[in-house]
């Protein structure tokens, strides 16, 4: 991306990398669900 488009992004778009590994995993995302509605685990 040049730096015309990098300036028409908002704010929060700018410094995003799409390809970049998420660090939200599901496992993660299960366990958390799980605790925060008291459901326990298998």
């Amino acid at each position: 991306m040049n730096n015309h488009n990098l300036r028409s992004l908002p704010p929060i778009l700018r410094d995003k990398h799409p390809q970049a590994v998420s660090a939200f995993t599901p496992q993660n995302l299960l366990r958390e669900a799980r605790r925060q509605k008291n459901i326990p685990e298998f």
